[in-house]
């Protein structure tokens, strides 16, 4: 990687966005992001899963608006689609190893769910759900296919 001044400015600027964002994430914010992702699970009969810590936040906070299925991740996930639910990332590499996690464990489909900052394709999920700002709209995106062999 390069670091000289003004090369690669716009990843820093996106990892400390991504870094600040997960320091503050509450309130309305985490309200408005956890029934975006509890409707995305309800809706298509998708497990939930957190593929970080504010991405933890965002699935319990998902569990007080209703019904929803929540990953047991210390057993196998056979047949299950599941939502990666994430906060704010610099790069997909985290959502891509919690969606190679969970098709190592069985899982049909892995779709992802996050707040923004990354808008490229994320390498084994089957969709990505992007929310750009938890008070305006969700992206939704075929994302790249797994890495299955």
């Amino acid at each position: 990687m390069d670091f000289r001044p003004g090369v690669n400015e716009d990843a820093v600027t996106l990892l400390y966005a991504a870094q600040r964002h997960a320091g503050t994430f509450h309130g309305g914010d985490l309200l408005a992001a956890a029934k975006a992702a509890w409707q995305l699970a309800t809706g298509n009969g998708w497990f939930l899963v957190a593929a970080d810590s504010s991405g933890e936040r965002i699935v319990g906070t998902a569990t007080t608006i209703g019904e929803c299925s929540i990953v047991d991740t210390s057993r196998r996930h056979d047949g299950l689609e599941v939502l990666v639910v994430a906060g704010m990332i610099a790069g997909p590499y985290g959502i891509a190893r919690a969606a190679a996690r969970s098709r190592s464990m069985g899982a049909s489909a892995v779709h992802c769910f996050y707040l923004g900052g990354w808008s490229g394709k994320i390498l084994g999920c089957d969709t990505s759900n992007r929310m750009v700002a938890p008070t305006t709209h969700l992206e939704t995106s075929a994302s790249m296919p797994s890495a299955r062999g």
